[in-house]
């Protein structure tokens, strides 16, 4: 159970970059993903200290993201301070995430590489509203990038 935050963690950013992607409207898919996420956030807590690659601060607050995020999107609780506050959460995590001492062999670097730029890019969208005609773009193949550098390196 110690490494199961990471499939579950790259199906949810695998399936969330393919919703982006393709905008599939099913509203199903909305409840699993938020599922998805709340279990991937509670596993990557639970985890977090064996987790050598990634800077304990960042899993935390990554952690506490997805966790948050998912409830929110389940129970349709959204309001702009929420937002403002989930985004100032995403982009400090995001930040945080590579920072750690440790070295890190390729495929891993790349993931957390990818996966803090999209948590520094999804907070700044919550917090500034950027929007522009290839975010979506942007955000799905993130998302999809990282979710498979994090099922496919080793360790």
């Amino acid at each position: 159970m110690k490494r199961l935050y990471k499939p579950v963690l790259s199906v949810w950013l695998i399936l969330s970059g393919l919703v982006i992607l393709t905008e599939l409207d099913i509203p199903v898919l909305g409840i699993i993903l938020a599922v998805l996420e709340i279990i991937s956030g509670l596993l990557l807590g639970y985890s977090r200290r064996r987790i050598k690659m990634l800077n304990p601060v960042g899993i935390i607050l990554l952690s506490a993201f997805l966790t948050i995020q998912g409830f929110l999107l389940i129970l349709n609780l959204v309001s702009e301070e929420l937002l403002i506050l989930l985004g100032f959460t995403a982009l400090v995590g995001g930040v945080c995430l590579p920072m750690k001492k440790k070295k890190a062999k390729l495929d891993q670097h790349t993931a957390v590489l990818l996966i803090a730029l999209w948590f520094i890019l999804t907070g700044l969208i919550l917090i500034i509203q950027i929007n522009f005609s290839g975010i979506t773009l942007i955000m799905g193949s993130l998302s999809i990038l990282s979710g498979v550098f994090f099922l496919v390196q080793k360790k």
